[in-house]
């Protein structure tokens, strides 16, 4: 299923200057990614206390549902981002060496 991906890792992964600059821009869309988790968990938060202590508010429950949501996905964006950064990182403190 992931094995078209995979192959196309494994490609970068081998070639020194193709790795390095896939390095950097993990690095600047983990951060990116990072920083866009957090401000939609906060919103997603304010929303939920929101929700919790108003009155209740039409359509406000699945609004906080949806912010929540996306705010699951953006982290897991930001891990799977995370984990490529460090095989990459690995691979190349190895390859130096």
């Amino acid at each position: 299923m992931f094995t078209k991906s995979d192959k196309k890792f494994d490609q970068l992964a081998a070639d020194p200057a193709r790795r390095r600059d896939a390095i950097a821009r993990y690095s600047t869309q983990r951060t990116m990614f990072f920083f866009m988790a957090v401000i939609m968990s906060v919103l997603a938060l304010a929303v939920f206390m929101v929700c919790i202590f108003s009155p209740p508010i039409r359509g406000a429950a699945g609004g906080a549902a949806g912010i929540g949501f996306s705010a699951v996905m953006m982290w897991m964006t930001f891990f799977i981002f995370h984990s490529d950064l460090r095989v990459l990182r690995m691979i190349d403190l190895l390859d130096k060496r």
